[in-house]
């Protein structure tokens, strides 16, 4: 669905996922990633740490991730 520009379906998928599980940190990472693409910077870092706290530990996959490169300084 982000392939093809759908990125509120792809969100909305995410988010019931997250929903149905709440231990899902790649949901929460996931989110992160389609608000970085939309420029909503608060919201992607408001994802990422649940991420964390959910127990997302690949910092290595973030610092590859290009949807991240605008909250890049």
């Amino acid at each position: 669905m982000e392939r093809l520009g759908r990125l509120g379906d792809a969100e909305t998928s995410y988010k019931k996922a997250f929903e149905s599980n709440q231990k899902s940190f790649m949901a929460c990472y996931f989110i992160a990633c389609l608000k970085a693409r939309q420029n909503i910077t608060t919201e992607a870092i408001e994802w990422l740490d649940k991420a964390f706290s959910k127990g997302f530990a690949d910092f290595n996959r973030i610092s590859r991730n290009h949807d991240f490169d605008n909250m890049r300084g």
